[in-house]
């Protein structure tokens, strides 16, 4: 799965980490299989603007990462959102990665002042995703939604409180034809 692509639909570093979980062709699919595969995905937030290259370089400053501690912490954030638990107990939760790794930070240019973790690795990279979490808002974590496509596994954070799926360009076209198909052959709703 080495050259499956990332997606930056989920509005937020972290929703875009939970979104490394996907569902293709019916199947489940887990975009980080192995160590590049991660460097990949800092490599796209860098590219999207999500993670100044100052952090990215400081993650990597450890060559190795546990993808069986960063797929527990995306399975957990899942968990989290689609049982609508309180902001206040995940906000716990988070602080324990950023206590495992403290943040400095750095003035980097346009893009302002950014948090760079003390340690690289997972521990780092974890710190920087809990970060990006716990710079929400309430109101924001309540935004965050999972794409109303029954087929996919996206989370994205809807800002404008009228979006329904993960990328109209895919989900949305896909559901607006099969609605279209229902109606015009008058199939049945499922």
């Amino acid at each position: 799965m080495s050259h499956t692509p990332f997606t930056t639909l989920g509005g937020t570093l972290t929703v875009d980490f939970l979104n490394t979980f996907q569902m293709q062709q019916g199947q489940q699919v887990d975009l980080l299989e192995t160590q590049a595969d991660v460097v990949r995905w800092l490599d796209l937030m860098v590219a999207s603007q999500k993670l100044a290259p100052v952090q990215k370089a400081q993650i990597l400053t450890d060559q190795g990462f546990s993808l069986d501690q960063l797929r527990e912490f995306r399975l957990e954030c899942r968990r989290f959102l689609h049982l609508h638990q309180p902001f206040e107990p995940m906000v716990s939760w988070m602080a324990h990665f950023v206590d495992q790794s403290p943040l400095t930070f750095r003035f980097n240019g346009h893009k302002g002042v950014v948090a760079i973790p003390i340690k690289g690795g997972t521990a780092g990279l974890l710190s920087l995703l809990a970060y990006d979490w716990l710079k929400l808002k309430p109101v924001d974590y309540l935004n965050i939604k999972k794409c109303e496509n029954p087929h996919c596994m996206a989370y994205f954070l809807n800002v404008s409180g009228r979006r329904k799926w993960c990328a109209m360009e895919t989900c949305g076209n896909r559901q607006k034809s099969y609605r279209h198909y229902r109606k015009v052959r008058k199939v049945p709703s499922a």
